[in-house]
């Protein structure tokens, strides 16, 4: 996905869901030129301006970050590889 906004002043950034979904506890990896790379865990999710424990492909939604994160970083979802 990707961040559309970041709320410096409440440390929230909402982001959109492109190609998988999160859940409450996940791991998140944010990259940009200017940004690096910020690590961060999904303890809180937002999805319309309500908690939620599960955010959808294609939804809007809202996570704390402490580290100031920028318009267009992506955003990845660090998951186990499952093994076959």
């Amino acid at each position: 996905g990707k961040v559309l906004n970041y709320y410096a002043k409440k440390g929230i950034a909402l982001m959109h869901l492109e190609a998988a979904s999160v859940k409450k506890g996940d791991d998140i990896l944010i990259t940009g030129p200017t940004t690096g790379a910020v690590y961060v865990q999904a303890q809180e999710i937002w999805v319309d301006d309500k908690p939620s424990k599960l955010a959808k492909k294609n939804s809007q939604i809202t996570v704390q970050s402490t580290e100031k994160l920028r318009k267009n970083d992506k955003v990845f979802v660090i998951r186990e590889k499952k093994e076959t």
